[in-house]
């Protein structure tokens, strides 16, 4: 059985990512909430920080967010939720309509690895597109290959600006059918079954069989939702149950 670990503070691919994106930036992150005074490790409010509660696994699939310039820096963000849980299997570059990453490229392009983008089968490009396939049919499309995911994250116009991106219009789409309606409060998709990036990732690790590290990743993201709804409503975090919940998987 894979082992759930307490993670320490060594930067995973997303802090990396962000770190390099303040160096580059010239000006200020001035969105809402950019005076909040936050835990630089999880972005949220130090009376809510949410390190404590952060755990790790390996996964048998890698995740990558390719990310848009204004996401990087969004407290409400959840992606970075996937590189928080899973360190050692997630990869995050920012998004280039004409000039994209060296580093994505090579990954993209590597023979070990079969590599698709999700995106909802009601937009797609002249692409290959594979509708709600089951695990069986994605084992056979990888052939051995490790299973290499491209999550689109950004607003649902961002990313669907991003998925157009010439470069990308190799990769095979999935495109896989939600279970529940999204739960993502902090940030309203406009369509009810538009999902936030760590409920995609969930799908995603469900549709591979990865079920113990898609219920990590939930409720991880339940802990994420109720800190931030609470400090949102000038409230204290109350939460034992979800806490109780995160051990109960360790």
């Amino acid at each position: 059985m894979t082992q759930i670990t307490s993670q320490t503070d060594t930067p995973n691919a997303f802090q990396k990512l962000k770190m390099q994106r303040l160096e580059d930036g010239t000006k200020p992150f001035l969105a809402r909430g950019a005076s909040v005074i936050r835990c630089q490790r999880c972005q949220l409010s130090n009376e809510a920080c949410l390190c404590t509660w952060r755990r790790s696994m390996k996964s048998d699939i890698d995740i990558v967010l390719l990310m848009h310039d204004q996401e990087i820096l969004k407290p409400t963000n959840t992606g970075r939720l996937i590189a928080d849980c899973f360190p050692e299997n997630c990869h995050a570059f920012q998004w280039s309509r004409t000039e994209p990453d060296i580093e994505l490229m090579s990954l993209i392009n590597d023979p070990s690895r079969q590599c698709f983008i999700l995106f909802p089968g009601e937009f797609r490009a002249e692409r290959q597109v594979y509708r709600a396939p089951s695990s069986d049919t994605l084992n056979t499309l990888c052939d051995g290959k490790t299973p290499t995911i491209l999550l689109l994250d950004g607003t649902w116009k961002q990313a669907r600006k991003m998925y157009l991106s010439k470069w990308l219009h190799a990769l095979p789409t999935l495109s896989l059918e939600p279970g529940s309606l999204a739960r993502y409060q902090l940030r309203q998709a406009p369509k009810e079954h538009q999902l936030s990036t760590a409920e995609a990732g969930m799908m995603v690790l469900n549709a591979f069989g990865q079920t113990r590290q898609a219920n990590l990743l939930a409720r991880y993201f339940d802990l994420f939702n109720h800190h931030y709804q609470a400090v949102r409503d000038t409230k204290t975090p109350d939460i034992n149950h979800l806490h109780q919940a995160m051990k109960s998987i360790e």
